[in-house]
């Protein structure tokens, strides 16, 4: 049984039905004056409920057992080429737009490596990248390209697993079988195909918006920190996504909310600054800038 909301709430609602259906049915009849007579409808609705509670984790295990993309080995001649192409995370930070894959194994195999545009959570992916998910206006090569150019995409790779529901849309248009497109079986012309494998395609990104803004250069990204290198003071937007617990870990300056939802490095002189996540609990009410 699924709900008619393929969304994340429609799947919640799911979940809270076959949680609670059994054990609220069975106060109702503990309830009422001669349960005992009342046993049998009850056991009567054993079945379904059990149905109910194992259609879903049986559907998902059966699909994952047919889907390569489950595999880490899947994601290994990509992973060896973007490294041939210093595109990655570390000393080398570059954004990888992977058209998601129907289980979003991406995230598991890919993300540890490289710097992913996009994560798996759905409600965050539909508030960030709400044009994979509109109906109207539909997904064009001129929208792309826009969502490209703010994201600082260097490189996008397509799979040939099955993909997620919003994938199929940026697929077509990779393929050049978007609806209205005027180079049938070829990408758009700001991307262009520099690698190709028996289960990817990798295409470059013309002309890539960077990461930081010029003079400033993004020199190391982590899993929670970035480095950054100017030749002079001067505020510079990094287009990794503020976060109220960003904090200056070395060299001098402040950090605060850019434009965009991207973060904004104040530097106070020329050189690097180290900006890195630090928890408290004065900034769980707080986004304003934090120096140091």
């Amino acid at each position: 049984m699924r709900s008619r909301a393929s969304t994340a709430v429609g799947g919640n609602a799911d979940r809270l039905g076959a949680l609670l259906a059994g054990p609220v049915a069975a106060l109702v009849l503990l309830g009422r004056p001669r349960a005992s007579r009342r046993a049998l409808p009850m056991l009567a609705l054993v079945p379904p409920l059990l149905y109910w509670q194992a259609n879903a984790p049986v559907a998902d295990f059966l699909s994952a057992a047919e889907d390569p993309a489950v595999h880490s080995s899947y994601f290994a001649p990509l992973l060896g080429e973007l490294n041939v192409l210093g595109a990655g995370s570390g000393t080398h930070p570059a954004r990888i737009e992977i058209v998601a894959t129907r289980d979003h194994w991406e995230a598991r195999w890919a993300a540890p490596r490289v710097m992913l545009a996009r994560g798996w959570e759905r409600q965050l992916d539909r508030y960030r990248n709400a044009l994979f998910y509109e109906r109207s206006p539909r997904l064009s090569a001129q929208r792309y390209d826009a969502w490209l150019r703010e994201q600082s995409i260097s490189y996008v790779a397509l799979p040939d697993a099955p993909l997620d529901y919003s994938a199929k849309a940026e697929a077509r248009l990779l393929k050049g079988a978007a609806e209205g497109t005027a180079r049938a079986g070829r990408p758009p012309s700001y991307l262009s195909e520099v690698w190709r494998s028996a289960h990817w395609r990798l295409f470059a990104v013309s002309d890539p918006t960077p990461l930081a803004t010029p003079p400033a250069a993004l020199s190391r990204l982590g899993g929670d920190s970035f480095s950054l290198r100017a030749p002079a003071a001067g505020a510079y937007t990094v287009r990794l996504h503020f976060t109220p617990y960003w904090a200056i870990a070395s060299g001098h300056g402040c950090v605060g909310r850019a434009p965009g939802d991207w973060t904004r490095v104040q530097m106070r002189a020329g050189g690097s600054v180290r900006v890195a996540i630090s928890f408290s609990l004065g900034r769980v009410l707080s986004d304003g800038p934090r120096c140091g």
